[in-house]
């Protein structure tokens, strides 16, 4: 009931603060026998900040996995929540 995955991203930031970004992953990594690439694409929009640019986003991502592309039913993944960046 673990994973293990690593994402490589690329964001760009608004004025606003707000960023939209894209990336390449691989999933799972500690079960060999579900290893697949896939990709991502997030938005992130600042809730509250600090003068010290620390801040508070609500971000929602979703993912579609390579191995599996065709089956629509069981292959995507969606999430959102809170992310607090210290600077």
């Amino acid at each position: 009931r673990t994973s293990l995955f690593v994402d490589a991203e690329l964001n760009y930031r608004f004025a606003n603060g707000a960023y939209l970004g894209t990336g390449l992953g691989l999933w799972d990594l500690t079960h060999g026998d579900s290893l697949t690439p896939n990709g991502l694409v997030h938005v992130g929009l600042p809730l509250w900040q600090r003068a010290d640019a620390a801040a508070l986003y609500f971000v929602a991502e979703g993912r579609v996995f390579f191995d599996r592309a065709s089956d629509l039913d069981s292959n995507y993944q969606f999430w959102g929540g809170l992310r607090f960046l210290f600077r």
